[in-house]
């Protein structure tokens, strides 16, 4: 499997695993529901998970499938061309990837512009943030003041400024401090860290709801935990009035704002939700659990046909390589007994790479995969064939005169028979599998050909 290949295979792979951790994660979110840096936690590692699954199954593709065989005649490799479905399904992702890794870029162009372009923030901010700071027990961070923001922000990641509107004056002294705590839990917490990671996450998969509700989750959560931590210094109602007062401002690029959804923050500071924990909630997440799982196990188990279908690909490739013409002249130079073995040899070595092939096809077929059953028929045939023209076409002893060739062609052609009486077989299994599970494409047609041909 190839590079492209490989990559639709796990985008298509992503869907029903992101949909899986997504519930995982939901199931255990409604037994968390009063603690926000463990439901923060729940959110981002079901999120981290997806990358990971992905890159798991790239791995597994690539350590799974053979690599590109030889072009063979008839039914040669021509499934293992890349499919034109996935050239355009990677094309497609890697536009849109491309497109918000511009905008991760731009909101990070921005930081870096908002934190030359500050200025001096008053010293009232200055000595507010040290006094929080001290209370929390971490060290202070710069403080700058800005014009481009409409609330307070955290940029940077290994040296985080905090970076406040001239409006930040219009609050009362606690309430100033309950922002600036709320501010100096994120840095504390590492939430500039699990920020990038988050946008950098759904830059991959923006096409996957679940990646955009677990960070929905990651990024309410987060909030929720430095407004409790703030809360526990400042008081709940007093930080809820400073909300109040930032009720308009939101985040922006890759800064961390106090603002956010400020209604339903300040009405969780004020009436906190009761602990609820529905039994029949826990049941649907579990059905809907269960009923991804399968749809998964069923991907999968298509994708594991298809490896094996390559496999058998492969081997038919080696099996038609495989030559029982002894060079003339060689043959000539050899004794009779040597002639013999050297014939029988490569016939016996063809042989039992056929019998190799229908191993693996009748596992195939066996395995409850009809379309790459159909597949493997169709190649196993062409296999049956092969041998036909091989047993007609191998060297003739150069020691047999003229009446003993005759026999020994005809005895050849009964040995070649029931090879094509196989053939036959295969293809009319072939068809009957297409015919019952309505399936169509080149295998068909070309079993449909070479049955036509036989009879």
């Amino acid at each position: 499997m190839n590079w492209t290949e490989a990559v639709a295979w796990a985008l298509i792979h992503s869907i029903w695993q992101g949909v899986t951790l997504a519930f995982v994660a939901a199931a255990a979110l409604s037994l968390l529901p009063r603690s926000p840096r463990a439901r923060h936690g729940v959110a981002m590692l079901a999120l981290v998970g997806m990358p990971a699954a992905f890159a798991w199954t790239l791995f597994q593709a690539f350590g799974a499938v053979p690599g590109p065989v030889a072009a063979l005649p008839s039914l040669a490799l021509r499934s293992s061309e890349v499919a034109p479905w996935t050239s355009w399904l990677v094309g497609a992702w890697s536009v849109g990837v491309s497109l918000f890794g511009a905008r991760l870029l731009l909101g990070w162009r921005r930081s870096r512009t908002l934190r030359a372009d500050a200025v001096a923030a008053p010293e009232a901010v200055v000595e507010a943030l040290a006094k929080v700071a001290e209370r929390l027990g971490m060290n202070t961070i710069p403080a700058r003041s800005s014009a481009a923001v409409d609330g307070p922000q955290v940029v940077g990641v290994l040296r985080p400024m905090l970076l406040v509107p001239a409006t930040m004056m219009n609050l009362t002294p606690a309430q100033l401090e309950a922002v600036l705590a709320h501010e100096l839990l994120h840095v504390r917490h590492g939430d500039p860290i699990f920020l990038i990671a988050q946008e950098a996450i759904q830059a991959a998969f923006f096409f996957h709801p679940a990646a955009w509700w677990l960070a929905g989750v990651a990024s309410r959560e987060r909030e929720h935990a430095c407004d409790d931590g703030a809360a526990a210094i400042t008081g709940r109602t007093t930080m809820a009035r400073a909300l109040l007062e930032l009720e308009e401002q939101r985040l922006d690029g890759l800064a961390l704002a106090a603002g956010g959804p400020a209604t339903a923050r300040i009405r969780r500071l004020v009436s906190p939700p009761p602990v609820r924990r529905s039994g029949s909630s826990a049941v649907a997440l579990m059905l809907a659990l269960a009923l991804t799982l399968l749809g998964g196990q069923a991907i999968a188990s298509d994708d594991k046909a298809r490896a094996a279908f390559e496999a058998i690909q492969t081997e038919v490739a080696d099996y038609l390589e495989l030559d029982v013409i002894v060079d003339p002249a060689a043959l000539e130079a050899m004794e009779r007994p040597d002639q013999d073995d050297a014939i029988r040899g490569m016939l016996r070595a063809k042989a039992a790479a056929l019998r190799g092939v229908e191993e693996k096809v009748t596992a195939l077929v066996e395995g409850g995969s009809p379309e790459w059953g159909v597949a493997a028929l169709a190649q196993l045939g062409s296999a049956y064939e092969d041998m036909a023209d091989a047993l007609t076409s191998s060297s003739i002893p150069t020691y047999l005169n003229e009446d003993q060739v005759s026999v020994y062609r005809r005895a050849i052609e009964k040995k070649a028979d029931p090879q094509r009486e196989k053939a036959i077989e295969a293809y009319v299994e072939c068809l009957q599998t297409a015919l019952l599970h309505d399936i169509q494409g080149e295998w068909v047609d070309e079993a449909t050909a070479r049955l036509a041909a036989l009879e």
